[in-house]
């Protein structure tokens, strides 16, 4: 008897013991769950892979863009060529891209991006031994740049409804924000790249550099591929009408909001030059700084979301970036001091980023897994389709008035505009169903 009080006693004491650990450890790890790593997403190795195969491309992509531009300049010396080059690569994006999130729901996301990107990459060198033969005409670039927008058309809702599907769980919004971050540096890397190689008289291999860059995702999904769960590369697709009325005007709205902005708040960069020469009393020098500002303000923003962690709860983000981004819009269409104009520009490409990204994450975060992608196919056309117009309008209006007066307007009338979908957003957002834990990956 003896000895089996004592045995009972040792067992209270390790029960005890073990519940004081295990007491000790969800303190720590609530502790540690306020502290959101930002390279979390990082550690999953399907998600680096991507990560870090389409930054070699978007890379890649930008050379194309540079290179593109100036062989169209030697070929034609003409503006008219162009905006015809520019506008025969964005039109397929904008007619095909509900039609890419509705081939995104419907078929495997990885095969999808390996054609999307096969596709291409194989028009660049196509290209690249069109230049070297010197048997390039300007309508040989002019049906390859239409093929390349089409096929980003299905390339661009499925890669942003597949981020989501290849981050961790609960890291939607971490994942997103780390592709804009390395967009925008990739960005600036290839934009550099082209330039180089094309001082040197070899615009050819600029094109070629750009196809093997194209092959980078191509190589990594190959290998993504076969460790994806077969039940998300093979799933029945949801219809739209499954979405209950609130969801759907929760969803509108914020695609209103995007197209907003895009139309009306992201055109003040055509008018950065006349900014630069005439308000700031600058040079090319003083235009570099403005746009060297936002691309920090936009490196900044992604920064800043990759410590959000999950998106649930959180669509008040792009509407609060909204209104920062329009308030400083407003104060810089005033300002006449560079440093002052810097800060604002920051302020500015620091909110866009934080709309963009955010709103994605929300949207795709309060959709199910099968609609994700059509969702990204309205997202990708509410941006495609209005910016374009937003720059002529803009070019219009500031011809007219003045740069500064034009600013002035679109601020004010963001933030009047806004304010109705503010209130829309807000009455929908608590639905239940929004409010409670989100269609994460």
């Amino acid at each position: 008897m003896g000895e089996r009080a004592v045995d009972n006693q040792n067992a209270d004491k390790r029960e005890s013991t073990s519940v004081g650990i295990d007491d000790d450890c969800n303190l720590r790890n609530d502790a540690t769950s306020l502290l959101h790593h930002p390279l979390r997403a990082l550690r999953q190795r399907a998600f680096r892979t991507y990560w870090l195969a389409q930054g070699i491309a978007v890379a890649g992509a930008w050379m194309f863009v540079i290179a593109q531009a100036w062989l169209v300049l030697e070929l034609t010396n003409s503006a008219f060529a162009l905006g015809a080059t520019s506008a025969a690569g964005m039109f397929p994006l904008l007619l095909l891209a509900v039609v890419g999130g509705r081939v995104a729901d419907l078929f495997p996301k990885p095969i999808v991006l390996m054609v999307t990107n096969g596709i291409p990459a194989t028009l660049m060198f196509l290209l690249a031994w069109l230049v070297y033969k010197h048997y390039v005409s300007f309508w040989h670039i002019l049906v390859i740049a239409t093929i390349v927008g089409a096929s980003k058309a299905f390339e661009i809702p499925t890669r942003h409804s597949f981020i989501p599907e290849l981050a961790p769980q609960g890291e939607m919004l971490t994942g997103l924000a780390l592709h804009a971050l390395l967009f925008n540096m990739a960005r600036v890397i290839g934009a550099l790249l082209a330039g180089i190689i094309s001082a040197s008289h070899a615009l050819h291999l600029c094109f070629l550099v750009s196809g093997i860059t194209r092959l980078a995702p191509v190589i990594a999904l190959a290998r993504i591929v076969s460790e994806y769960p077969a039940r998300k590369l093979y799933h029945r697709a949801t219809a739209m009408r499954t979405m209950d009325r609130r969801t759907v005007k929760f969803v509108a709205a914020f695609l209103c909001l995007i197209a907003m902005w895009g139309f009306l708040g992201a055109p003040y960069r055509t008018l950065l030059p006349i900014f630069a020469r005439d308000v700031l009393h600058g040079d090319v020098r003083t235009l570099g700084y403005l746009s060297a500002a936002a691309g920090v303000g936009a490196a900044i923003g992604a920064l800043l979301l990759t410590l959000m962690g999950s998106p649930a709860g959180r669509w008040w983000l792009p509407l609060t970036a909204t209104c920062i981004s329009a308030s400083a819009l407003l104060l810089f269409s005033r300002s006449q001091w560079l440093l002052v104009s810097l800060l604002l520009l920051v302020a500015i490409a620091c909110g866009m980023i934080i709309q963009n990204v955010g709103t994605n994450a929300v949207l795709q975060s309060n959709v199910p897994n099968e609609l994700r992608g059509r969702i990204m196919g309205f997202y990708t056309t509410a941006i495609a389709g209005s910016q374009p117009l937003g720059h002529l309008l803009v070019g219009a209006i500031a011809h007219r008035l003045s740069a500064p007066l034009t600013v002035f307007i679109q601020a004010i009338v963001i933030l009047a505009l806004a304010l109705p979908l503010i209130i829309i957003i807000r009455k929908n957002a608590q639905h239940p169903k929004l409010e409670g834990q989100p269609f994460d990956s």
